[in-house]
């Protein structure tokens, strides 16, 4: 694990006198990092309701239309008999 990390702070920089961050920056920006996340997250899920309400009205109003598309078809069909 040790040598794991260790390329992956070399892989940053970390290994040409850039200093290792501390554990508790590393904390601190973790913990800003989460806040960040559930934030977007939130939005996230409200943007996915209101695909899901705005999907949901257009379904209907696509099978209202088709079903009121049908009966003038209909309608049309009776007039000619």
């Amino acid at each position: 694990m040790h040598q794991t990390a260790k390329k992956a702070f070399d892989e940053l920089g970390y290994s040409k006198g850039k200093k290792i961050p501390s554990v508790a920056s590393l904390r601190a920006e973790y913990a800003v990092t989460l806040s960040e996340k559930k934030k977007a997250y939130a939005e996230y899920r409200e943007a996915k309701t209101q695909t899901r309400e705005l999907l949901t009205a257009r379904a209907n109003v696509d099978r209202l239309l088709n079903i009121s598309g049908q009966g003038r078809e209909r309608d049309a069909e009776r007039t000619d008999l």
